[in-house]
């Protein structure tokens, strides 16, 4: 380095300095946008999430709604009584496999 201008010294040191604090920013800049990206990402995945939790419970309150207005229909309640009544008469294990070879069941169905 002895042997060099004053000009070229100079220009080395900058040209140096110049690649240092490009690199820094470069650096800097990648790091903020990827944080600022994920942030984004996760807000939406949270509205989404959320959204997708208020649909299940709409959901399941209008199912809960149907259950209740089907199961006080007459239909079912009839339905329940004979059930029951057959479960009487035929005497079969509730955890069992249903017993559909038998005459009264293939009698009602």
């Amino acid at each position: 380095m002895k042997n060099l201008s004053i000009k070229l010294k100079l220009f080395i040191i900058s040209m140096l300095s110049l690649i240092f604090l490009s690199a820094t920013l470069g650096f800097i800049s990648i790091k903020k946008t990827s944080e600022t990206l994920t942030k984004q990402k996760y807000e939406a995945l949270t509205a989404t999430r959320d959204l997708k939790v208020k649909q299940l419970q709409e959901l399941f309150e209008l199912f809960s709604k149907q259950i209740n207005l089907l199961s006080n229909t007459a239909y079912v309640k009839d339905l329940t009584k004979e059930f029951m009544q057959l479960h009487q008469e035929i005497g079969f294990d509730k955890y069992g496999k249903f017993p559909i070879d038998n005459e009264k069941i293939k009698e009602i169905s």
